[in-house]
């Protein structure tokens, strides 16, 4: 029997509505051996079940790499929690979370809500710093390290360069 007689082959722009991947993909799935093809002169027919299990097979692997990383960020929180780590590390870890969420995304990486998240991860972090202290005590020391330089050069000074009220007064005529 002729496998078009028996339905068992598809045009890939039926594929494309059935599947929802674009005629172009099913082209080069085809063309890579990844689905069961035949090709009539330059048109690409692809055969249904292998379609099928193809779709089935990305769903799974899609499932699966959200299932990972479910697990691998609640291992990431349950670790913030567990240590007393200051506000900056734990800022660095949602970062580099958020960080990963949105390189892996494409359409993530031009949506309001990550722009939303963005904000919304660098008010929480500056908060969370501001709150830890590190700011404080970083402007403190830099005040004391600027009195300390400030009293070494005035002390210096003196001895360095000649008193203007030493020299007598130049009178014009």
């Amino acid at each position: 029997m002729d496998p078009f007689t028996e339905n068992k082959f598809i045009s890939t722009k039926e594929a494309s509505e059935k599947s929802g991947y674009t005629s172009d993909y099913l082209s080069r799935l085809c063309r890579e051996g990844k689905i069961e093809s035949m090709q009539v002169s330059r048109v690409w027919f692809v055969g249904r079940e292998s379609l099928d299990q193809f779709v089935d097979e990305q769903a799974k692997k899609k499932t699966e790499a959200a299932e990972s990383l479910a697990k691998e960020r609640e291992q990431e929180y349950r670790a913030s929690l567990k240590s007393s780590a200051p506000a900056h590390e734990f800022v660095t870890l949602s970062a580099n979370a958020l960080a990963n969420i949105v390189l892996s995304n494409r359409r993530f990486k031009t949506s309001p809500l990550a722009a939303m998240l963005i904000t919304v991860l660098l008010l929480g972090a500056g908060t969370s710093v501001v709150a830890s202290g590190v700011v404080s005590s970083f402007a403190q020391n830099a005040v004391a390290a600027f009195e300390a330089t400030h009293a070494r050069v005035l002390s210096l000074a003196p001895s360095r360069m000649e008193s203007p009220l030493a020299q007598p007064p130049l009178l014009l005529a």
